[in-house]
């Protein structure tokens, strides 16, 4: 599921730049073009829900370490200093998993009425109503970068507080691997509406410098409808790039794997996956098969 993410989220602007393009060809009918246009918001934010679910299953994983993690300290504790230490990070633990899980279910929450609403509009909702109801966007825009400066921040407390006993989790990269489209679906946009603005709220003088310089030239003259064409097409080649982080911070032959199944309460369809046998569907294990059919053939 964490893995799928750039590919979903790539899927999902491949999608916002189909509608962009129907927009532009369709210019000369205005209220076509706002549809077509709404149709590429909405999905961005269905993209930022799995993003948001991504985030909260991300946070699991890492609990559920962390915690194993501790366990095995308490148990293989041969003092009672060590035995209390131990208890004491575990107590530490539940208190900075709860923060955590306060700031991404924030997050989950306001995505989930972010992509419902846009899902609404673009499916029920007339042209009057979406020309009264249009500064909602802005609204859920705003709640979604406050929401995710907070499942960012939480999921980092976490990350730096107990990085020494998730060594063997490599728990620099992932949590960057997962930080990085968060950040990039909610402050990249912003950021961008920040320089046109800035560029025309500028005195005469001062106004002519970001027109000149190379790459801020040719993204503030872009209209509204080539920006957003601009900005699907940048998130394709980014998403490519997170791909390929995601190869090198998710490695399939790293040690907690293992560690983690161990202490897999129930049986579930990744389990088979994570044992050191592989079964038949009549229970024989891979290397009884094996040697029952080298017997046979010899």
């Amino acid at each position: 599921m964490i893995l799928a993410l750039p590919a979903i989220y790539g899927i999902m602007a491949l999608n916002a730049l189909a509608h962009i393009y129907l927009a532009i060809n369709v210019r000369s009918h205005e209220e076509r073009a706002k549809v077509a246009r709404q149709h590429s918001d909405t999905c961005f934010r269905i993209g930022e829900l799995y993003e948001a679910w991504v985030l909260y299953q991300f946070g699991k994983l890492t609990v559920e370490l962390l915690r194993t993690s501790l366990a095995n300290l308490a148990t293989s504790a041969k003092s009672e200093e060590q035995r209390g230490t131990a208890q004491g990070l575990l107590v530490a633990q539940k208190a900075v998993e709860s923060q955590m899980w306060l700031g991404t279910w924030m997050f989950v929450v306001v995505c989930v009425l972010q992509s419902g609403w846009a899902c609404w509009m673009v499916t029920f909702a007339t042209p009057e109503s979406r020309a009264s109801l249009a500064y909602t966007d802005a609204q859920f825009a705003a709640a979604g970068v406050v929401a995710s400066v907070a499942a960012i921040y939480n999921v980092h407390t976490v990350e730096w507080t107990f990085r020494g006993y998730l060594a063997g989790y490599s728990p620099f990269l992932k949590f960057l691997s997962v930080k990085v489209l968060v950040s990039i679906a909610f402050f990249q946009r912003g950021f961008f509406m920040f320089l046109k603005a800035f560029q025309q709220t500028l005195p005469s003088m001062l106004g002519k410098v970001l027109p000149h310089m190379p790459v801020v030239r040719s993204v503030i003259a872009l209209s509204g409808v080539e920006f957003e064409a601009f900005y699907a097409a940048l998130i394709l080649y980014e998403v490519f790039v997170i791909a390929a982080l995601h190869s090198w911070a998710w490695n399939s032959k790293e040690e907690w794997y293992g560690e983690y199944s161990d202490h897999i309460l129930e049986q579930t369809e990744s389990s088979p996956l994570l044992g050191s046998e592989v079964r038949d569907p009549f229970g024989a294990s891979a290397s009884c098969i094996g040697s029952k059919a080298d017997r046979g053939i010899s």
